[in-house]
């Protein structure tokens, strides 16, 4: 068959590529870790992925003479067992690349690799039938070749049988061999017979729909093999002098996408290297292709290997020859464009002259991630790993823990979700823009204290949010080093890193410090934690106490700490305190204490600027060791959960609540909230007082999350075969339905998962608001918010605060955060005729109106955030002009995240005739979405949807009606996709936007 020219069908696509600044690694990637170091060298590794299972082989000549050596993991690459020798001694070439080959299907793994023999090379097959425990199946494929085979191996079949397919290089022939029963046979032995006297090298082989296909390097040329119907066909390219192609690598899909992958090599006058790659999407009927890495710099890009991600979408990773960085690069159309390429990591500082340090990288994909062996040269060369994970993954089923402290919070404003976990002994950080159902790659947060930064060691790490200076809330973390030092970060969106500092250093200290709990409110970040006094340093007299601190987010330090409590005991070693603050700013802390040998739960507020006295909160009867505190609060409400545990007894979950305002707390003794006897209940946390969390065990081993809610009962958060532990959860409950967020760590073995689930709770038409709080009228007793009346009066149908010339209310925990809160409230008396009363704001009179008597008058107004930023309260007063007589009852608060809101206008109310409404419901949706929408100037209105990179999905122009609804369609009438878009609403002077969810 002859060599097809085909220079034609070349579309070439050079670009000048740059690198971004960052930290290494990137997103989403773990930290490499050393594979093999051995004496002299390993190296050519190649790498396959099934599952969990990841199997390497390489050239090793630890011992002097070269050999094949193998590893696994069967953790998805935490973990790696001992390598073991698969060749004999002396029977594979050293310093030669692409020697080795490995496939796998299942647990049968196979591998050919290259000899030199007394009549030249030949080919070596083993197999592994038991996922690599022992090896057998030795056989010599070929025999008697005249130059270095460089060898090429991929597998399919069916449920019974391996098909194996192998090509490798013969003089100026490649040759493909196969065997249909996992190499026993070997049959076909294909002589692929270029008539062209070009040197061929470096074969690649893959099937598609269980045919091969084939690519092929070469000086000045490269090729393409396919077969069909019972022949070969070939596809040529005939490039310049000077050109080389080598190392490729073939890599297709089901629906006819094939990619090809070549170092590109142009030597006239100084040596560059690049990539180049060609791409077809039908089957290799036809094909365009170019560089992809434009070669301005001599001795770049080298050995590249590739992966199909996903659904048409390439992972390419390849070394850098002169300075053996490792970089990725992604091609999200299967070669068609490519992205910036990535660093993902920076090989050494000094490094060797070349060519001893070329990364010579391999990738693979398994089930959940994706695994990249490479060489770095240390004392010699040696094997790293590094892996990229499609989910939150963990070698550690503490990954969320403890429970003391908040691992997932939510930004109001923009139902953003921030978690952070560990990994490796390492801060985790990622967020959701989708209720947890998708997680952005995860961030290692840096050790700023070292030059260049590095990534950080790190566990139990805790996250709250800051103003940010671009958009509305970004992360600060806390979290404890492999130094036993406190360490805190807050990102900066305007410099686009992360800064901070350490709160608490050990070395300087002798404090070894307990898992962190933190809180954050508009610029001021609340942090608590344990310490224990290991190194008696003698100007700390106690042995363990709990700290507090406050401070800005973007402080330089920590300031000093206030000492909570301490003991000349280590009674507070495992306190694990967890800290909330309330909408008056002041900080509630509670934690385990143990005092005359039983562990109680603790706690203490500051009032203003004073420490009130230590409370004891866990005082049920007969006195259990308690642990494990979580405490929370939503507008006038604090509770505190905890788990139990005595020797005998399964744990069970205890709780108290108080009002913030008033400084008892409910329940004389505190009473078993799980209710679970016979089933071990453990770490609750609370969320907005309305939800508590937990872990309960219902089987013999696993355990389950639990969930109970003072309006909706007991339920499930999760129930699977698996153990689940560890939670940590947020409520929505400023509208119904409400939005319960939950993450825990899952799993029986490595590797862990990070898991969340969403739960919505209704009980009222969605789009309902839901109180901040109420103000209780018309009891004996006048609210903790009332400042003056004269008396309750007693009707049929209700009871009212009731004062002859005004009543007073001070309305406090008001929250900045938000642009808008709405005061809620019911007018009423008995009798006849009609009263006057007047509403009034911090003094200011705001509106007037006339209630008749027996009728009920309802009025809502709304609160803007000018009227409480500084004093986070307002000042309501109902007077009467005449003084004779005002009425209140209903009275509620609620906090609006939209500023647009509107909400629903009482007669007489002047001040909200002009204010735009925008409301959507349900949101998220999966169907269909009602938006209703009213502004003051009707016509003419616009409706446009966005998706998040701002292109326009759906308009709807001319709009009369009020309310209109949306199938989740595009202007052509296509489904749109699951994700994030944007409503904006125009008319002829004011627009709204807002942001919707679609879930498929």
């Amino acid at each position: 068959m002859k060599f097809k020219l085909t220079l034609s069908t070349i579309l070439l696509l050079s670009t000048i590529i740059g690198l971004n600044a960052q930290s290494y690694p990137p997103d989403g990637w773990r930290v490499d870790i050393p594979l093999v170091i051995a004496s002299n060298s390993q190296q050519y590794s190649e790498v396959v992925a099934a599952g969990n299972n990841i199997h390497s082989i390489w050239v090793d000549n630890r011992d002097g003479t070269p050999r094949l050596y193998y590893k696994k993991s069967i953790d998805d690459g935490f973990n790696w067992s001992n390598e073991i020798a698969v060749s004999l001694q002396g029977e594979i070439i050293l310093n030669e690349e692409r020697n080795v080959g490995i496939t796998l299907r299942g647990i049968n793994l196979y591998v050919v690799y290259s000899v030199e023999t007394q009549n030249g090379y030949a080919v070596r097959f083993c197999r592994s039938t038991d996922n690599g425990e022992t090896w057998g199946g030795y056989q010599t494929i070929a025999n008697s070749l005249p130059r270095f085979p460089q060898p090429a191996i991929t597998v399919n079949g069916d449920n019974i049988l391996d098909s194996i397919r192998v090509v490798y290089c013969d003089e100026l022939d490649i040759v493909y061999v196969a065997s249909g029963d996992g190499g026993i046979s070997w049959h076909s032995y294909d002589h692929l017979n270029f008539e062209d006297a070009i040197l061929l090298m470096y074969p690649s082989i893959t099937t598609i729909n269980n045919r091969p296909h084939i690519s092929i390097g070469a000086n000045c040329a490269f090729a393409y093999a396919r077969h069909l119907g019972g022949h070969w066909e070939f596809y040529g390219w005939e490039m310049n002098a000077g050109e080389s192609y080598h190392y490729s690598r073939i890599v297709g899909n089901n629906s006819g996408y094939i990619c090809m992958i070549f170092e590109y090599k142009n030597t006239v006058g100084t040596t560059y290297r690049s990539i180049w790659r060609m791409f077809s999407t039908n089957y290799g009927n036809s094909w365009n292709g170019g560089v992809i890495w434009n070669p301005t710099t001599p001795w770049g890009p080298e050995n590249p290997d590739v992966i199909v991600d996903r659904e048409n979408r390439l992972l390419l990773v390849y070394g850098h020859y002169s300075n053996g960085d490792l970089y990725g690069c992604i091609s999200p159309d299967f070669g068609t464009t490519w992205e910036e390429p990535f660093l993902l990591v920076r090989s050494y500082d000094n490094p060797p002259e070349p060519p001893a340090y070329a990364p010579h990288p391999s990738i693979a994909k398994g089930s959940i991630s994706k695994h990249v062996v490479f060489e770095k040269w240390v004392n010699g060369y040696d094997l790293f790993y590094l892996a990229n994970d499609d989910l939150l993954l963990s070698d550690d089923n503490r990954a969320t823990a403890f429970n003391n402290g908040r691992h997932l919070v939510r930004d109001p404003l923009s139902n953003r979700l921030h978690l952070v976990y560990f990994s490796k002994g390492r801060p985790h950080y990622t967020r959701s823009m989708d209720n947890g159902q998708t997680w952005t790659p995860y961030h290692i947060i840096e050790n700023i204290h070292v030059s260049p930064v590095k990534k950080d060691s790190g566990y139990y790490p805790t996250v709250g949010l800051h103003p940010g200076m671009l958009t509305a809330q970004q992360p600060c973390i806390v979290y404890i080093d492999d130094e036993k030092n406190v360490e805190y970060r807050y990102y900066d969106d305007l410099g686009g890193e992360w800064r901070g500092f350490s709160i608490l250093s050990y070395s300087q200290t002798g404090l070894e410090p307990g898992p962190p709990s933190i809180y954050t409110q508009g610029d001021q970040v609340y942090v608590v934690f344990s310490v224990n006094n290991l190194m008696g340093s003698p100007q700390y007299q106690f042995i363990s106490a709990v700290y507090f601190y406050q401070f800005a987010y973007n402080a330089t330090n920590p300031g000093n700490p206030v000492i909570l409590d301490q003991a000349t005991t280590g009674a507070l070693t495992d306190s694990r305190p967890s800290i909330v603050v309330d909408g008056n700013s002041n900080p509630h802390c509670a934690w385990s204490k143990i005092v005359s040998g039983n562990e109680n739960i603790y706690y203490r507020w500051r009032n203003g600027s004073t420490w009130q006295p230590i409370v004891l909160v866990s005082n049920q009867s007969p006195n259990y060791a308690d642990k494990s505190p979580h405490i929370d609060c939503y507008g006038n409400w604090l509770s505190v959960v905890w788990y139990d545990e005595i020797s005998g007894t399964p744990n069970e979950i205890y709780r108290r609540r108080r009002r913030i305002l008033r400084p008892r707390w409910l329940d004389n003794s505190a009473v078993n909230y799980s209710q679970s006897p016979g089933f071990r209940s453990e770490f609750p946390v609370n969320t907005s007082h309305s939800f508590s969390i937990w872990c309960e065990n219902q089987l013999a081993t696993n355990y389950d999350i639990r969930y109970r809610s003072d309006t909706y009962g007991f339920g499930w958060v999760s129930q699977a075969p698996e153990k689940e532990s560890f939670c940590h959860s947020q409520l929505q409950r400023d509208y119904y339905p409400w939005d319960l967020y939950t993450v825990f760590t899952k799993g029986n073995s490595i590797p862990y998962q990070i898991v969340s689930v969403h739960q919505q709770f209704g009980g009222s038409p969605p789009g309902t608001l839901s109180a901040l709080y109420t103000v209780e009228t018309g009891l004996d007793t006048a609210s903790a918010f009332c400042i003056h009346r004269d008396g309750v009066i007693k009707y049929n149908t209700c009871s009212v605060d009731y004062g002859t010339n005004q009543i007073t209310y001070n309305l406090s925990l008001l929250d900045p955060t938000f642009p808008l809160h709405l005061i809620k409230g019911k007018i009423y008396f008995e009798g006849t005729g009609n009263k006057t009363q007047e509403l009034w704001i911090n003094n200011e009179k705001k509106r007037t109106f006339v209630v008749k008597a027996n009728e009920p008058h309802e009025f809502i107004i709304p609160i803007p955030k000018e009227l409480y930023q500084n004093t986070r309260k307002i000042t309501l007063a109902l007077k009467n002009p005449q003084s004779s007589g005002v009425y209140l009852s209903d009275l509620a608060v609620y906090r609006i995240a939209d500023a647009n809101y509107g909400g629903p206008q009482s007669s007489g109310s002047s001040e909200l005739k002009n204010v735009a409404r925008l409301i959507v419901t349900p949101n998220p949706f999966k169907e269909n979405i009602v938006i209703r929408y009213s502004v003051a100037n009707t016509h003419p209105i616009s409706m446009n949807i966005y998706d998040t990179v701002g292109r326009l999905v759906k308009r709807f122009d001319g709009l009369t009606m009020q309310q209109i609804t949306w199938d989740g369609c595009d202007d052509t009438g296509k489904h749109l996709p699951s994700g994030v878009y944007f409503l904006e609403l125009k008319s002829a002077d004011k627009s709204i936007t807002t942001h919707i969810i679609l879930l498929k």
